[in-house]
């Protein structure tokens, strides 16, 4: 008996379920894995230990980084894992540094301090005046300097470290920490709760009121994305301040010890890193604490003075050093079982919903302004101009025939050699928007000529220019034709979002990626990651192939995705 196949196709939502079915299924595949994690530490010494109690760390990037000692030395290292060499050693102990830009600035016992607009030469400070207090803490902002130490001092430098002056505290306590929202705005702490808050660059401090009578032993403020203070203290005293009252008001916030917190700095939203006596290393996320982090156990009893962080990347410093596995970041520090999979689910899915959102902030600006560059290069291809047709055509076979990874690391890593350094969004943006923009030049362009030339005759018959022909009856038609294909490329482009996780912007392949070197579940993960992607891919692609439907025009093409 003859078998007849009959016409039509499988019922896409038949499709979406089974491939969800099976994407379930492969989840419970990889619990082996699981046991490589074991007890692996989530920090580790580098492979050359420093003989020395470090008191403060900067990290300028993750090839240039400096600590102080206190046995009056400075460090340098390329490479957080190893190779810390001292560049500068002096008579009195250091107790911090800063930076900002090329200007690092460290501070010791006695009044010291010394600085290096280059990173080579190091010049002692001289204040103008006697100081021999200890100095605890330098914060750098553009030409403006602050210091503070012990007996309530407080310097300034209004010239880069020129010359310096003086300013009154309305309290005479010891000052241990600084840190600076503006030239302007800037916060002081120090102990017995003390909190002093300036509006004027310093001219005048007063205080504000903590709520406790403990010692406030660091600072940090994030204004970058979120107006936050981070404030820490003796007996694992957390707080913070944001909102309407931010710098105002300090709220403390319960992180499961009992240990002197010593030292914090938060990288970026939503991250924040505390370190204190008794090996603690604190990670807050969003709204909680993990646990203390787990060191090597013949080292249980490290003091951690600074704390220093780039993106994922922390090194904790005092009586000895250790950075963070690679990847390793706050969601991921507990003692939890990963093998759990609601546990498992309930962490990772948010993280990849942060990824997903990540992806599509860059998504849709990089597609608004493709089309736009689309449109303006398809318009030169199809008009009588031949140096704006060969600009046009020279743009689209440049990056169409150029991988898209390649215009990546050119933007992300080129660009800062030749004197731009913008952040790893706006590369994100600028290489997707470049990429999309020539690709939709074609479909446009495609668009374009499909509409009879008929058409462009009787507009200008009307008395219409070319431009308004163009504007006014073809583009419009040539638009709604192109739909089908466009939206084809705005799905392209989301599943592209992916090759961004090679300049460490962090969409849903990021995620995964740290998801995965965290907690070896590397089959796990990826089916999370590959869910995410069908999931959305699929819903984008059953809404625009409504809209195309809606707009399609009546014997002008438009065909179904």
């Amino acid at each position: 008996m003859d078998t007849q196949i009959r016409p039509g196709r499988l019922n896409n939502s038949k499709v979406f379920y089974m491939a969800l079915l099976v994407l379930l299924i492969l989840i419970f595949t990889d619990y082996s894995a699981m046991a490589q994690f074991g007890d692996d530490n989530y920090w580790i010494p580098p492979s050359d230990e420093v003989n020395d109690e470090i008191t403060g760390i900067i990290m300028r990037d993750l090839t240039d980084i400096y600590l102080t000692g206190s046995t009056g030395t400075i460090y340098k290292s390329t490479n957080m894992t190893n190779d810390y060499s001292a560049i500068l050693s002096v008579s009195e102990s250091l107790n911090g540094l800063d930076f900002d830009g090329d200007t690092i600035m460290a501070i010791g016992d006695n009044g010291f301090a010394t600085i290096t607009f280059d990173a080579v030469s190091w010049t002692a400070i001289n204040f103008g005046f006697t100081v021999t207090e200890n100095l605890q803490a330098v914060e750098i902002q553009d030409n403006h300097i602050w210091i503070v130490g012990d007996g309530g001092i407080i310097l300034h430098s209004n010239d880069t470290g020129t010359s310096w002056s003086t300013q009154a505290a309305p309290q005479v306590r010891d000052f241990n920490d600084l840190d600076f929202a503006s030239n302007t705005t800037g916060w002081i702490v120090g102990d017995g709760g003390t909190i002093l808050r300036t509006e004027d660059g310093g001219a005048t401090w007063f205080t504000t009121t903590s709520g406790t009578t403990v010692n406030l032993n660091a600072i940090d403020v994030e204004t970058s994305s979120s107006d936050r203070i981070w404030v820490v203290g003796d007996g694992g005293l957390f707080m913070i301040s944001f909102g309407t009252s931010f710098g105002e008001v300090f709220s403390p916030f319960e992180t499961g010890t009992t240990s002197d917190l010593l030292d914090v700095y938060s990288p970026r939203f939503n991250i924040v890193w505390v370190v204190g006596a008794d090996s603690t290393i604190l990670g807050y996320r969003g709204n909680e604490f993990k646990n203390t982090q787990v060191l090597f156990d013949e080292e249980p009893s490290v003091v951690f003075l600074a704390v220093y962080a780039i993106n994922n990347d922390a090194l904790a410093a005092g009586s000895s050093i250790y950075f963070n596995r690679e990847g390793l970041i706050p969601e991921f520090t507990t003692d939890k079982d990963w093998n759990d999979i609601w546990f498992f689910t309930t962490e990772v899915v948010p993280l990849l919903l942060g990824g997903l959102w990540a992806a599509v902030q860059v998504i849709v600006f990089s597609l608004f302004i493709g089309f736009f560059i689309g449109l303006i290069m398809a318009t030169f291809r199809t008009i009588n101009n031949r140096p704006l047709n060969f600009i046009s055509t020279a743009y689209s076979d440049l990056f169409r025939n150029t991988p898209l990874l390649v215009q990546l690391f050119f933007i992300a890593f080129g660009l800062p050699e030749l004197g731009w350094n913008p952040p790893i969004f706006l590369d994100a943006i600028i290489a997707l928007s470049l990429n999309t923009g020539a690709y939709q030049s074609e479909i446009i362009r495609s668009g374009i000529q499909a509409i009879p030339k008929g058409q462009m005759e009787a507009a200008r018959s009307l008395g219409m220019t070319n431009v308004q022909a163009m504007r006014n009856i073809i583009l419009p038609q040539a638009v709604r034709i192109t739909i089908p294909p466009l939206s084809n490329e705005a799905v392209i482009m989301f599943l592209n979002t992916a090759q961004l996780s090679v300049i460490a912007y962090e969409e849903i392949t990021r995620v995964g990626q740290l998801v995965a070197t965290t907690t070896f579940l590397w089959s796990r993960t990826f089916v999370y990651v590959a869910m995410t992607y069908f999931v959305i891919t699929y819903s984008i692609t059953q809404l625009l192939r409504r809209t195309e439907k809606k707009l399609k025009i009546p014997g002008l093409g438009g065909g179904e995705l």
